[in-house]
């Protein structure tokens, strides 16, 4: 089955799309390691470098953990306190 020319040229727009998108992931990740091994540590540059990978931060007070909603990928959920009971 020969594929319609529609069709190979849809599919060469999303390969293009995604290596500019793999470009740009990087191009982030460069940011956001410059700005945190920058001394002293510059808050503003390194909270602009992670805006750029972020969507939003849930934090859930009661559960002691944040949702990190990442632009690129899955969310991912950190502790950072343990819950006590009340």
């Amino acid at each position: 089955m020969v594929p319609c020319d529609g069709c190979v040229a849809a599919r060469a727009d999303l390969l293009r799309a995604a290596a500019a998108e793999s470009r740009v992931v990087k191009h982030r990740a460069q940011r956001e390691r410059d700005a945190l091994l920058r001394a002293p540590l510059d808050l503003a540059a390194t909270n602009a470098a992670l805006r750029e990978w972020v969507e939003q931060i849930v934090v859930d007070y009661r559960a002691g953990e944040l949702a990190l909603h990442w632009r690129h990928g899955p969310v991912t959920s950190l502790t950072y306190d343990w819950a006590t009971e009340e």
